[in-house]
């Protein structure tokens, strides 16, 4: 009875903590882009057998010469997300990943950069030849990017089609940037203040579920699959990357990218990569039926939906294999810096690389495991299952783990579905999806103009002498159910840990419907005192269903309003 007890709890540690939202920018993931890369580079060959006039002889040779480094190449871009990932955020590198401008009218300038960089180092006499390796992975890297079209920036309805114009711009609500962005998993029927509340964790989901179908039918990328990256070369006391090289090419714009760097991306992302084979492998292990269910709820042969897949290969195909190498220069030319007239918004952060735990949590189960020859030796010797569950319980214990969970993300509604999900058979996610909507919980946030961060907008607000905040029910709208509206005499609005009916000398509150949405506005009577001030709003839905408070502690560091008047520029405030 204990050893049963003992796993039931190990089962439920790793549900919460093993599909929290590890790596939300990993775009297609690191089996999926592999499978994209193979399949492109076997079209392009069967195209120019075909004689396709259009196919790039040189670049179908030099792939197919060096197929490996050009299909595991496909990882090599994510080493930006996950840098930006694991170091807290930051975006210095993101230029490398993204296109150039960052929306769909965009291109995947630098994929194409690291292609003529590699072109350019055959012209120049006496200079730095690539190998021929280099150029795989370049294209490789661009491959990445041009796939990532569908996967980011290409409009997608809530049902998860592609719109008549692929360029629409995204509201959020109706209308989303990329496949991987519209609610797969969760369902896009929501409001878009919900919706934005679980974009990263149904974006990280609807990946590892591709990849997770990709693994189990592809013996090679399940056994093979890494990250190929450009090598370091010492010369003359230098140290040559082409990956430096093609970001020394934004010299005044942005960030340099150091070959140190680069040895250290690759080194990290492969270990990455590793934790998430035995990540998969936990899964399947706790769920058995979890692959039939993904297949039935995700794969285009069974729902009907787009094969973004196969659109992402014949991208590769004609932006990759159909260019010229002066078409490749010419494109390559347009990261140029436009510099805006006036003096521009300006926010720091600092720098560093602060981490997750859950990028930490990955990375150290890929060190654990060794290297990718001692898996391969370890692989139906040793059951992952029970070194991952020793490595828990000796470090942890499942209590300390579940509660580590629970509070760093705590979602009742996540773990609902979860838990439905592993607990209970289920050939498609609609179960687990109907607990999901049935345990979400109401949305509570600031209301003002759009695109302010929060600072600025309390300062929006006070200037104006009232706090405004929006209640949104976590109401599914494709099938509204009563018990989801908001209940508004469950509403919380405390200053300083008084209802705000009570403070009637400084303050008067009103609330108005948007909708089933609910704006409350708080007047500021009279001046504010310097200090440390607590605000707390809360609120349920009918079902009983409590929001996650909205709580704030904002600090006047002198007086900031007094009624009628705005703030003076400069005035300190901040949350």
């Amino acid at each position: 009875m204990r050893l049963k007890i003992g796993w039931q709890r190990l089962k439920a540690v790793l549900t919460r903590i093993l599909l929290l939202p590890l790596l939300p920018v990993l775009n297609w993931g690191p089996a999926t882009h592999p499978l994209i890369n193979q399949r492109a580079l076997e079209r392009a060959r069967a195209e120019l057998a075909k004689g396709n006039s259009r196919i790039n002889p040189e670049i179908v040779a030099r792939l197919s010469r060096q197929r490996e480094a050009y299909i595991y190449g496909g990882n090599s871009t994510d080493v930006i997300s996950v840098y930006h990932f694991g170091s807290g955020g930051s975006s210095i590198y993101d230029y490398a990943h993204n296109y150039y401008p960052d929306r769909a009218g965009g291109a995947p300038v630098f994929g194409y950069s690291l292609i003529d960089e590699w072109r350019r180092a055959h012209t120049v006499p006496n200079g730095f030849v690539w190998p021929e390796k280099d150029f795989a992975i370049a294209c490789g890297w661009l491959s990445h990017q041009l796939a990532d079209w569908y996967a980011h920036y290409a409009a997608v309805d809530r049902d998860g089609n592609l719109l008549p114009d692929p360029l629409s711009t995204p509201d959020g609500e109706e209308v989303f940037p990329g496949y991987a962005n519209s609610h797969r998993v969760f369902g896009a029927y929501f409001f878009p203040e919900i919706l934005a509340l679980y974009s990263k964790v149904d974006h990280a989901l609807v990946e590892l579920a591709h990849d997770m179908l990709i693994l189990d039918n592809k013996a090679e990328l399940r056994q093979q699959n890494r990250m190929e990256l450009f090598d370091n070369y010492h010369e003359n006391g230098r140290i040559y990357n082409l990956l430096t090289a093609a970001s020394e090419r934004y010299r005044g714009v942005t960030a340099r990218i150091p070959p140190e760097h680069v040895a250290r991306l690759r080194h990290e992302f492969n270990l990455v990569i590793r934790g998430l084979k035995v990540f998969a492998e936990q899964l399947c292990h706790l769920n058995p039926g979890l692959l039939e269910a993904l297949r039935n709820s995700i794969d285009p042969a069974v729902t009907g939906k787009p094969d973004y897949l196969s659109l992402a290969v014949e991208k590769i195909v004609d932006e990759l294999f159909c260019k010229s190498f002066e078409e490749i220069a010419a494109l390559s030319k347009q990261s140029l810096c436009h510099p805006g007239p006036g003096a521009p918004g300006i926010t720091v952060r600092e720098a560093g690389r602060a981490g997750t735990v859950f990028f930490g949590f990955l990375r150290r189960l890929g060190e654990l495991l060794g290297d990718s020859e001692d898996c391969r030796c370890l692989r139906g010797l040793i059951d992952l299952k029970f070194l991952f569950l020793k490595y828990l319980a000796h470090h942890w214990g499942a209590n300390r783990i579940w509660e580590l969970g629970a509070r760093v993300y705590p979602n009742p509604a996540l773990w609902g579905f979860l838990s439905e999900l592993f607990e209970q058979k289920h050939r498609d996610l609609e179960g687990p999806r109907a607990v999901f909507r049935r345990q979400l919980q109401p949305a509570v946030g600031f209301d003002g103009p759009p695109g302010l961060g929060e600072p600025e907008l309390l300062r929006w607000m006070v200037g104006r002498g009232e706090l405004r905040v929006k209640v949104v029910p976590a109401l599914a709208l494709d099938r509204p159910a009563p018990e989801k509206k908001l209940a508004p005499e469950s509403v919380r609005f405390w200053i300083n840990n008084y209802p705000v009916e009570q403070l009637p000398a400084f303050y008067r509150l009103r609330a108005e419907w948007e909708g089933y949405k609910l704006v409350l506005k708080c007047e500021i009577k009279g001046n504010l005192c310097p200090g440390h001030h607590l605000l707390h709003v809360g609120a349920a839905d009918k079902g009983g269903t409590e929001a996650r408070a909205l709580e704030r502690e904002i600090h006047f560091a002198q007086l900031q309003h007094s009624a009628g008047e705005g703030l003076t520029p400069g005035d300190p405030l901040s949350e």
